[in-house]
């Protein structure tokens, strides 16, 4: 099942990098309805958006705060029930002054092939511990 939900966090990434406008009934599918996406780290706009209703939001408020964003999967490490990616983020902001680049560690937790929550901007080595990936240290 570990397998599948690498699978699952693959897909999400990939629809999410190809977001204009709505959110695909795909990348909806993909996210249980009750998911949480924990963004609270985060240095602008700090939040945590509850269920498809939080999805719909976070997708307004992305272009209110960057200009551009994408996610590139340095590393993408099965944890079981959880995925932890550690990815490089470019994102582009007035705000910021330009483009800022930025390395994090996300942590997905994936059951029944859904998305049920989501921990953003995490330290790496704080996300490899919180999934006992020591192995990766």
């Amino acid at each position: 099942m570990s397998q599948q939900n690498v699978e699952v966090v693959r897909e999400v990434i990939a629809l999410m990098n190809g977001q204009d406008g709505e959110l695909e009934p795909r990348l909806l599918d993909l996210f249980a309805p009750e998911v949480q996406v924990d963004m609270s780290r985060r240095l602008l706009h700090p939040d945590v958006y509850q269920g498809h209703p939080g999805l719909h939001r976070l997708r307004r408020e992305v272009p209110e705060v960057w200009e551009g964003f994408l996610l590139t999967p340095e590393r993408i490490m099965d944890a079981g029930e959880s995925v932890m990616v550690i990815d490089a983020q470019r994102v582009s902001t007035s705000a910021a002054g330009g483009a800022v680049e930025r390395r994090s560690a996300v942590i997905w937790t994936v059951r029944g092939g859904r998305v049920i929550r989501v921990e953003v901007g995490l330290d790496p080595q704080e996300a490899l511990e919180r999934v006992r990936l020591r192995e990766f240290l």
